[in-house]
């Protein structure tokens, strides 16, 4: 046990004096040195130099938060505020040792327990009060709670660690005193990596809350982890249910700056052959080709970069093949990038690569990622730090995200999904709470041990720890560390909500903890929900009534309660392979600008534009469809006529393809295909598959509740654009692609009977 680490220190003891000589060299402090040098400095008698260094005395200390408190922040603040207290200062804490889950942070809510009970500073008086009023949820939320940390967890033989986190002595009332008590409901759902039942259950949640009349912005998934995060984000994606991963919101993570970051390094070394071949294939560079005015350069393909790479002989650099094989293509743009490296300034070489690849024009969509890398660029160089090798290594290691968080616009609707360190100090109307299986007691890295000055690093496990008592007391030491970090992150977790809770259990054989934990008698998954006030959930301007104009599509007048009802957007249910299928279509007729002759359709010209897009939209994708079968359909849709105008070129014409528009709250919504005419502007919303509650063969058997869903989505996109072009009529056409010509133009005709 004490043996086992002893190499890695004394390979890190030589290396460490290697470590201090060059940040002495470069004049350089490590972010997780700071706090050890101020405890080296900060002792009674510097106090006055302090406050000379600071340029003045400060009387009085508030620290939020305060069970988060790392023993070295303590001991820092110590002397500073003893003198403050002294001299007839004041220290002000807030804190909850039941939300202590910052563990991992060297945080430790014993320094705020040894507060409370026992005064630090004799010379000042000592007060301790408990807040007993709940600012945030309902009634029926804090007696679940209740329940759990004081009833569920001693059953189950928590006590210990529930007691010393005082997860068993609160008491809360809540301060919301309107009819709605407060809703939890519990359901346990077998593990299945492969049908994910969890999936569906989140999905079919989100559909009925919008349905009572809950924005999207009212809910909030909670999960453990940061992975989780990313698969609750791919199941709304399913359903086309607009979301916020606040993991997401680092830029780091988009695809688009890997790309840049790609060619950032190649730059900084060109030896670097596997970030010049990520940046190749990449869609940048796809886009640059298919865009350039040079033939010899656009007809270049990504199946025509695949085979170049593959063949690539290790002999010589990637960039020097590159250079032999496209040449034109090097000259055109790598080329002056390359010889600009290291001359340039880090801010005009990425605003040069933007440029040369005319990133803003191609990529539209990628315009707040785009302007965010040149604000973090222009933050970087105000630190007096300009090198491409230095800041290619922020991006990569720099663990803050904070530096590379997108803004977010206030009141973006939008689900939010993050795990619960995260939702830490936050509150949400409705919660939906992913619970997996946590195996605690697993063993532990490494048992800290302390003696006077000195520490010691053992290797323990519960074997070893049975063999010795004082390893025994260690272990069981972490062990109820371990015990109230998880117990807390489930009292974080489970009082985030306001009104509605819904817990999601994902239970595999064998499974016990949190489960064992959880009510469920008491709180079943099937429950009659309370009603919402709708009136205090409206959806945003965007979704409602617009004046009549003639010439414009737009909904009949119906009853006002029942709108804001019905305006509730859900997605159809399609299955993932239905899915993948439609992204596939979409981006396929993306891909198509005009298919004319001499303002006329040809049929030439379909068959021919057709074979290039399907071919290479087939190669940028993993699945695989019929290809003859979807050109048949897509063929007989674009000669349909109430369509095929849409698809010539005309004077003054403008096209948009999968163009992002936001609301006046900011929402995102992508279009299919916008055409801008010199008076009228036309908004296609392609819908692919068999329409759910119809039969093909006849559309007055349309259900009312799919046909209000595409309604809903139709009159957003003609707000926005009535909006965006105020002078021109806007119509609004939703293009059925797999319906058979003749059933198209019956839908037409109803739609515009709809909609005039």
């Amino acid at each position: 046990a004490r043996i086992f680490y002893v190499p890695y220190l004394k390979v890190y003891n030589e290396f460490k004096q290697t470590i201090e000589q060059v940040k002495k060299q470069q004049s350089k402090v490590f972010i997780e040195d700071i706090n050890e040098k101020l405890a080296q400095y900060l002792v009674k008698d510097i106090v006055p130099d302090v406050y000379l260094r600071l340029g003045d005395t400060i009387f009085h200390y508030l620290i939020d938060e305060f069970q988060d408190t790392s023993p070295v922040q303590w001991y820092n603040l110590l002397p500073l505020v003893e003198n403050s207290v002294s001299q007839e200062g004041s220290l002000f804490v807030v804190g909850d040792t039941k939300q202590a889950i910052y563990v991992f942070r060297e945080a430790d809510y014993h320094i705020m327990k040894a507060v409370e009970t026992q005064n630090p500073f004799p010379s000042a008086s000592h007060s301790v009060s408990e807040l007993n009023k709940n600012y945030r949820s309902r009634q029926g939320i804090i007696d679940f709670n209740e329940e759990v940390f004081k009833n569920k967890v001693v059953e189950q033989g928590y006590e210990m660690p529930a007691r010393e986190s005082e997860l068993l002595f609160w008491t809360q009332v809540s301060e919301k005193k309107d009819e709605h008590k407060g809703v939890v409901a519990i359901t346990i759902l077998d593990k299945d990596e492969d049908k994910l039942p969890e999936r569906s259950k989140v999905q079919e949640l989100i559909t009925d809350l919008r349905t009572r009349g809950y924005r999207y912005r009212d809910i909030a998934v909670l999960t453990p982890r940061n992975e989780d995060v990313v698969r609750v984000t791919t199941w709304l994606n399913e359903k086309e249910i607009p979301f916020i991963s606040l993991s997401s919101l680092d830029i780091r993570r988009r695809k688009i700056t890997g790309e840049i970051m790609a060619v950032l390094s190649f730059l900084d070394s060109p030896l670097d052959d596997l970030s010049l071949a990520v940046f190749l294939l990449g869609s940048v560079f796809e886009k640059t080709l298919q865009q350039s005015g040079d033939k010899n350069i656009s007809k270049i393909k990504k199946k025509d970069l695949h085979v170049f790479l593959f063949n690539h002989c290790k002999k010589e650099p990637l960039y020097k093949s590159f250079q032999k094989e496209f040449a034109p293509v090097w000259e055109e743009y790598l080329a002056p990038l390359f010889k600009s490296a290291g001359y340039l300034p880090l801010y005009e070489l990425v605003t040069e690569i933007f440029r040369s690849f005319k990133i803003f024009e191609n990529l539209p969509e990628e315009e707040a990622t785009l302007c965010r890398i040149l604000e973090v660029i222009k933050d970087f160089e105000g630190e007096d730090a300009n090198s491409l090798k230095s800041f290619i290594r922020t991006a990569e290691e720099e663990p803050d995200e904070s530096r590379w968080n997108m803004d977010v616009p206030e009141g973006t609707d939008a689900v939010k999904v993050m795990t619960v360190h995260k939702a830490k100090g936050l509150g949400f109307p409705v919660v939906i709470s992913l619970l997996y299986n946590e195996n605690l007691h697993r063993g532990f890295p490494f048992i800290v041990e302390e003696s006077g000055d000195k520490i010691s690093f053992l290797k323990i496990n519960e074997k070893t720890a049975a063999k010795n008592k004082d390893y025994q007391s260690l272990y069981n030491q972490e062990k109820v560390k371990e015990e109230v970090n998880s117990l807390n992150k489930l009292y974080v977790g489970f009082t985030r909500a306001e009104k509605e809770m819904y817990i999601l259990g994902i239970k595999g054989k064998g499974d016990k903890y949190p489960f064992e934990i959880l009510p469920t008698d008491k709180y079943p998954g099937r429950i009659e929900p309370q009603a919402v006030k709708i009136q205090n959930n409206k959806p945003d301007s965007s979704q409602r009534e617009s004046p009549v104009s003639t010439g414009v599509y737009h909904l009949r007048q119906v009853d006002k309660r029942k709108t804001e009802i019905a305006d509730t957007y859900k997605p159809q249910a399609f299955s993932l392979e239905e899915s993948r299928r439609g992204e596939f279509i979409h981006s396929i007729l993306a891909g198509i600008d005009y298919l004319d002759k001499d303002g006329s359709l040809v049929e030439d010209n379909i068959d021919s534009a057709l074979d290039e897009i399907i071919e290479k939209t087939a190669s940028s994708v993993r699945d695989s469809f019929d290809c003859n079968i979807i050109k048949i359909i897509l063929k007989d849709f674009l000669k349909d006529e109430q369509i095929q105008g849409f698809f010539i070129n005309k004077p003054g014409r403008t096209i948009k393809k999968e163009q992002e528009f936001t609301n006046s709250q900011g929402v995102l919504f992508r279009m299919d295909r916008v055409i801008i005419d010199e008076t009228t502007v036309t908004v296609i919303d392609y819908k692919t598959g068999r329409q759910p509650g119809t039969r093909q063969d006849s559309e007055n058997n349309r259900s009312d509740e799919e046909s209000n869903q595409y309604k809903t989505q139709m009159r957003s996109y003609i707000n926005i654009l009535k909006t965006i072009y105020p002078d021109k009529e806007v119509t609004g056409i939703l293009a059925y692609v797999d319906l058979k010509q003749k059933e198209r133009k019956t839908l037409f005709a109803i739609l515009t009977h709809l909609f005039i």
